[in-house]
């Protein structure tokens, strides 16, 4: 009897802004549900690689130290919370776009598999 992994997909709001500078343009993005996951990239593509890359490692120290993880906020609920605190979810330069995350987890080991 084949074993199936129980699996568990997460989509959470990420904030991505555009900067400019003379000399060029990069890009920052934020996910609201964990303060400090950040990245920053030269273009779009790149920083939402690297956004999704943070978002993993967080999601996936979660998992192996056992600590709990919320349902991923709304955006509605975000830019609730915001809107409360006086400020924007995002600015007028920014977006919003949500990156799901989908975790296997292999009971039969000790190990977790993360896949985007």
């Amino acid at each position: 009897m084949e074993h199936t992994s129980p699996s568990y997909r997460y989509t959470y709001v990420v904030v991505v802004d555009t900067y400019q500078t003379p000399e060029s343009t990069f890009f920052g993005a934020f996910v609201p549900d964990f303060p400090g996951c950040t990245a920053m990239g030269k273009s779009l593509e790149a920083v939402l690689q690297e956004i999704q890359r943070g978002l993993r490692k967080v999601l996936l120290h979660h998992l192996q130290q056992g600590i709990y993880i919320p349902q991923p906020s709304t955006v509605e609920k975000l830019t609730s919370k915001y809107l409360l605190a006086g400020e924007e979810l995002v600015s007028s330069r920014g977006m919003i776009v949500l990156i799901e995350v989908l975790f296997d987890m292999l009971v039969s080991s000790e190990r977790v598999a993360v896949a985007a």
